[in-house]
C-alpha cells in the first residue's frame, strides 16, 4: 500500500509553502473544523502560506461526520474543482477531507460506497493532511469513518491516503486537558489493540510498541505539566499507531466503542478506554480454547508477556490495574453510570457492537462475555 510523504517537527507548518511547490495547484479546498479552527493560534500564519492561491473552506459538518456531510462536501468539490485538498483538524475534519476527495456527488453513489457495496476510484486531487490533535491517527491510514443515522461505518480503501502529512506539535499547544487526555487514550488504546490483533505483524508491533512507550512516558505529562517535549512525543506517538492500525485495524474496545459515542455522545478516545482494562483482563486470562484459529497458541502467550514488559508489569492483571488508575490520573471518568446510561441500556449496547472490528479480536467474545464488561464497568 502506497504511503505519502511526512514532515515532523515544531513549526514545520512552515514547510507548506514548500510542498505546495511540488503540486500545479490553482485552487485549494480547505476543510476544517468550525470553531476549533477559527480558535487556533496560528490560523492567521497558516492562511498566509496560502495567499498565492484561490482558497475556498468548507466547515460545515458535524463532529460524527454524516452522509448529509458528505453529500454537502462532495457538491462543492464538483462545483469548485479543486486541484488540492488540505484538511487540518482532528480526527473527523481529516476523515472528511479523505472522504470527499473520493467520493463521487451523487447521493446514492456515496451511500453504496460508504457501506462498501461500490467500489471507489482513484482521485487525481491531491490531499494534504495536518492533524492539530495527537489522538486519531487518521492521516496515517487508509480508513475514514461516517455515519448514516446511528450506523458507523469504515471506508477503508489505498486512494484514501494522503500524499503529503504535516506534523507539527505546536498545532496541539492549545489542546485543552480534556481533549488531550481524550485524543491521547484514543492514540494508546490503538497501539494496545494493534498489538494483540489478529492482523498484527512484525511492522505493526514495532510501531505499536513505540508508541505505547512514548505514551507511558508523557501522557500524564501532557495533562498535568505540559511542556512542547510532551506535545511533542504524543503527536508522534499518535501517528506511530495510526501507522500500526493502518496495518492491523482495531478490535473489541473500537468495536464496543461505537454504540458509547453515537447513543451517548461520549467522545471517542474516552469510549474506548472505557472498556479497555475489563477487556484486556478477557484477551489474556481466557482459556486458549476461545483463542482466534488465526493465531497461535504458541506465540500468542509471548505477545502477551511481550506486552506487558513495555508497561514494566510480569502479568496481564497489573497492567489492567494500571490503565484504570491511569485514566483517574489523567481525568477520565471510569464508569458508564457517570455518562447516564441506564442499567437497561447495557444489553442494547453489546448488541450493537461492531462486528467487523471484533472479528480482529484476539480471543472469540460472545454476546454474553460483552454484557458482562460493561456489568462490571457500569
Amino acid at each position: 500500500m502506497r504511503t505519502g510523504s511526512v514532515d515532523f517537527g515544531r513549526d514545520e507548518l512552515n514547510s507548506l509553502s514548500r510542498i505546495l511547490e511540488r503540486y500545479p495547484t490553482s485552487n485549494v479546498l480547505l476543510v476544517t473544523g468550525r470553531a476549533s479552527y477559527n480558535e487556533q493560534p496560528l490560523r492567521c500564519h497558516f492562511e498566509s502560506l496560502l495567499d498565492k492561491h484561490v482558497v475556498w473552506r468548507y466547515d460545515d459538518f458535524s463532529v460524527n461526520p454524516s452522509l448529509d456531510d458528505l453529500q454537502k462536501g462532495t457538491k462543492i468539490v464538483a462545483e469548485l474543482k479543486p486541484d488540492l485538498i488540505i484538511g487540518i483538524g482532528g480526527g473527523s475534519v481529516l476523515d472528511t477531507a479523505k472522504l470527499i476527495r473520493i467520493l463521487p456527488n451523487h447521493t446514492q453513489q456515496i451511500e453504496e460506497i460508504i457501506k462498501g457495496m461500490s467500489p471507489i476510484k482513484e482521485s487525481k486531487i491531491k490531499l494534504i493532511l495536518i492533524p492539530t490533535t495527537a489522538g486519531s491517527g487518521s492521516e496515517a491510514t487508509h480508513f475514514a469513518v461516517s455515519y448514516i443515522g446511528k450506523d458507523k461505518y469504515s471506508v477503508a480503501s489505498p486512494f484514501l491516503v494522503p500524499d503529503h502529512v504535516i506534523l507539527d506539535p505546536a498545532l496541539s499547544d492549545s489542546m485543552p486537558s480534556y481533549l488531550t487526555a481524550v485524543t491521547g487514550a484514543d492514540a494508546l488504546a490503538q497501539a494496545i489493540e494493534s498489538y494483540w490483533a489478529v492482523g498484527a505483524t512484525e511492522e505493526s508491533i514495532d510501531y505499536a510498541a513505540e508508541s505505547i512507550i512514548e505514551i507511558l512516558q508523557h501522557f500524564e505529562d501532557v495533562i498535568h505539566r505540559p511542556s512542547k517535549q510532551a506535545r511533542d512525543k504524543m503527536m508522534l506517538a499518535s501517528y506511530l499507531a495510526g501507522k500500526a492500525i493502518n496495518i492491523t485495524k482495531t478490535t473489541a474496545p473500537h468495536a464496543l466503542s461505537y454504540g458509547f459515542t453515537q447513543n451517548h455522545g461520549i467522545p471517542h478516545g474516552h469510549a474506548v478506554m472505557l472498556t479497555l482494562p475489563e477487556l484486556l483482563r478477557l484477551n489474556t486470562f481466557t482459556a486458549l480454547e476461545a483463542l482466534s484459529d488465526k493465531l497461535s497458541y504458541r506465540e500468542y502467550p509471548k505477545r502477551v508477556k511481550q506486552l506487558c514488559k513495555l508497561f514494566g508489569k510480569d502479568e496481564p492483571e497489573d497492567v489492567a490495574q494500571y490503565l484504570e488508575v491511569l485514566l483517574d490520573h489523567v481525568g477520565l471518568k471510569r464508569r458508564l453510570r457517570d455518562f447516564d446510561i441506564a442499567f437497561d441500556d447495557l444489553p442494547m449496547l453489546a448488541k450493537s457492537v461492531n462486528t467487523e472490528r471484533l472479528n480482529n479480536n484476539p480471543v472469540q467474545l460472545t454476546q454474553r462475555q460483552l454484557l458482562e464488561v460493561l456489568e462490571k464497568i457500569y
